[in-house]
């Protein structure tokens, strides 16, 4: 590949791969950022994209822009060569590197469950997100003509999955009426295996979320274990 070879290869332009740069720019070591997308995706906003209240782009920033002594790379790693220090790209060009930092993030767990990567819908990309907007829009025109109320269900009592919660129960409570006056009042139901939400904070805070969703009419059901997801 063509240019000087980079001091530092970052993979992954993520939340991880961002503060690697940063720390690299005050520094002032020459890095260079390789990443399959040209944007960062900010995650703790997927789920407003994924009800409604945000667009896709609102939550996508282009990497170049927010790299600001770096290089940005765009492609897709298939092998890691130790030996060599050279990272083989998709398409069959290899990048040299003398030092590699490793932040390509994680992917979502189905823990095991039957039938989760067949039915349920995750919530990791923007394009996952765009998916879960989809389902809800397409179900709730179900619901409408046939005059049912719509019930939703989310799993895990993370704050991704209590932020959904949330927005679901204000999408049913402020739009649905507007929009849908058709469809009658459903109800939304958190379920989390563990014995409270947010179960990486503090206690408090899972207690405080409990009641805030509670508020907004959300149905909590703690130590609530998935054994099987079906259609």
């Amino acid at each position: 590949m063509g240019g000087a070879w980079p001091e530092v290869v970052i993979l992954g332009g993520g939340f991880a791969g961002l503060a690697a740069a940063r720390v690299l720019e005050r520094a002032r070591v020459p890095y260079l950022l390789l990443d399959a997308r040209n944007h960062h995706l900010f995650q703790p906003l997927l789920y407003q994209v994924a009800t409604g209240f945000l667009e896709g782009p609102a939550v996508a920033y282009p990497l170049r822009a927010l790299l600001r002594r770096g290089r940005f790379l765009l492609g897709r790693v298939e092998r890691v060569d130790l030996e060599g220090k050279r990272l083989l790209l998709e398409g069959g060009d290899a990048l040299p590197y003398r030092f590699l930092v490793v932040a390509t993030g994680s992917l979502p767990s189905d823990l095991g469950v039957p039938g989760v990567r067949e039915h349920a819908l995750f919530l990791k990309t923007l394009g996952q997100a765009l998916r879960v907007r989809y389902r809800l829009l397409e179900a709730l025109e179900k619901a409408a003509r046939r005059g049912r109320p719509l019930d939703l269900l989310v799993v895990g009592g993370g704050p991704t999955g209590v932020e959904l919660a949330g927005a679901l129960a204000e999408f049913l409570r402020y739009t649905l009426p507007r929009d849908f006056p058709e469809v009658p009042a459903g109800t939304v139901t958190l379920l989390e295996a563990g014995p409270r939400l947010l179960s990486a904070f503090r206690p408090a805070l899972g207690r405080y979320a409990e009641g805030a969703l509670a508020q907004l009419g959300v149905r909590v059901r703690l130590g609530a274990q998935v054994a099987e997801v079906g259609e």
